[in-house]
């Protein structure tokens, strides 16, 4: 498991990335991005949130910042 974040006052990026496994929780009301298979995202009072299969790997995306850049984020990582 590796785990990069990036805080600058009240915003922040997390990124998480396991090999294997069952998918990491999410809501029961998690939805998929139009377009990008094997996604799940969801907002709460911390965030935005996002699982994506990756071959192998799951990914976790948790940001301050908005679903627009959450979604940004995810067709940037879809390529690799």
């Amino acid at each position: 498991t590796v785990t990069v974040v990036w805080r600058q006052g009240d915003q922040f990026l997390s990124v998480t990335q396991q090999r294997g496994g069952p998918r990491p929780a999410h809501p029961p009301l998690a939805r998929p991005f139009e377009d990008l298979a094997g996604s799940l995202w969801w907002t709460d009072e911390a965030g935005s949130h996002l699982v994506l299969s990756h071959g192998d790997f799951w990914m976790q995306i948790e940001t301050s910042l908005s679903a627009r850049d959450l979604r940004r984020f995810a067709d940037t990582l879809a390529e690799y």
